[in-house]
């Protein structure tokens, strides 16, 4: 199936719900309709006086069928209503939330189904009990914050270690650096100019405005500046399991796969320009060794707002893509944070840095490789 089809599918689905809720509900104050990569949508502001109910999706639907037909609006489906904020904005009105797929053919419609129940018998939060490794508190702790238990330290740990002495043996140092950071050091880094929405509020002490860490970067950065470097003293490889705290959406939340709290397997190489090439190759290998009999897609053509990257993701049974390895060559930092070294010839030149992390995160690698299927665990 082309994508544009599919594209043009969702338009027409949208299109017949809208006219189908705006006759069904006589007093709404407005609908608002999309579509994207996922299906079709449709928002409803209702009057207080009407009340939206799950049980009207099978109606709507069936009311859908009695005016569509396939060539126009394929083999779709409702399949939720939801409460959602205008625009992702929890100040304003909540409104309706209903969501439908679409496919050209029927048999894509049942594969679609097919795999989602797949991915509800391999979802690994329905182990957490019975495997004992973690837990969530949110309404004490808060939305996609993991509390790790005696059996998930246990394999923590054990993959902490192994991954320590692959680092030790390939000349990196490890380092641990502080989970927050004043305003100043993400106004250097850049997060704040194209990050701050994924970050969490910051924290007013003496005057002066904290984060939460969403990356080790900037952390590392200083580490490389706390003393003079000389050409000899490069590649210069420093790692760390850091924790790090994005705000993600709580509607995109998913268990340990997508959390607000996590640590990172993660590293930073500074090099000459002559050395880019090997040491990028170098993490590539790391990635093979961390990796062996485990399937990925390498993606091209995304980047960070500092440089391109490789992902290696992987792809769940029901078909949803999860990054867990990045490796990513970054032109900016070196001039953002001054970090120097001195050549052979006395002068002071910027370094090159990698951003890497073969492992991703304890939470997403533990899933992987604790579910088991023919290919690789829940996925």
């Amino acid at each position: 199936m082309i994508e544009n089809d599919r594209a043009k599918i969702n338009h027409s689905c949208r299109a017949l719900l809208q006219s189908v809720v705006e006759e069904h509900y006589k007093k709404i104050n407005a609908c608002y309709v999309g579509s994207d990569e996922n299906g079709f949508y449709l928002d409803i502001d209702a009057h207080e006086e009407v009340y939206v109910s799950s049980n009207d999706l099978p109606l709507l639907e069936q009311c859908m069928q009695s005016q569509s037909c396939v060539k126009e609006h394929g083999y779709y489906r409702l399949i939720s209503l939801a409460g959602a904020y205008a625009n992702n904005d929890s100040s304003k009105k909540m409104l309706a939330h209903i969501r439908g797929i679409s496919f050209e053919s029927e048999a894509d419609l049942e594969d679609h189904f097919l795999k989602k129940e797949i991915g509800l018998h391999r979802d690994h939060r329905k182990f957490k009990k019975e495997l004992q490794l973690f837990t969530f508190a949110p309404e004490a702790i808060g939305l996609g914050l993991p509390i790790w238990l005696p059996n998930g330290v246990i394999m923590r740990e054990e993959l902490e270690n192994w991954a320590k002495q692959i680092e030790s043996q390939n000349g990196y140092h490890h380092v641990v650096t502080p989970i927050i950071g004043r305003e100043r050091l993400y106004q250097c880094s850049g997060h704040l100019d194209y990050y701050k929405e994924d970050m969490y509020a910051p924290i007013s002490i003496d005057d002066d405005r904290y984060y939460l860490r969403p990356r080790n970067c900037p952390h590392h950065n200083h580490v490389y500046k706390a003393f003079p470097k000389s050409y000899r003293d490069l590649p210069y490889r420093i790692a760390e399991y850091g924790n790090v705290f994005r705000y993600e959406a709580s509607g995109s939340l998913s268990g340990l796969m997508r959390s607000r709290g996590f640590c990172q397997n993660d590293a930073h190489i500074y090099c000459r320009e002559d050395q880019i090439e090997e040491e990028f190759v170098k993490v590539l290998e790391l990635f093979g060794r961390a990796r062996v009999n485990f399937p990925f897609d390498r993606v091209e053509g995304e980047a960070a707002f500092y440089g391109p990257k490789i992902d290696v993701q992987v792809k769940s049974a029901a078909g949803q893509e999860y990054t867990i390895s990045t490796n990513q060559l970054d032109f900016l930092s070196a001039k953002k944070f001054d970090l120097n070294y001195v050549s052979q010839d006395g002068k002071n030149n910027l370094v090159y840095v990698i951003h890497r992390a073969p492992l991703g995160s304890h939470e997403r690698f533990i899933v992987a490789f604790t579910y088991p299927n023919k290919n690789c665990s829940c996925f």
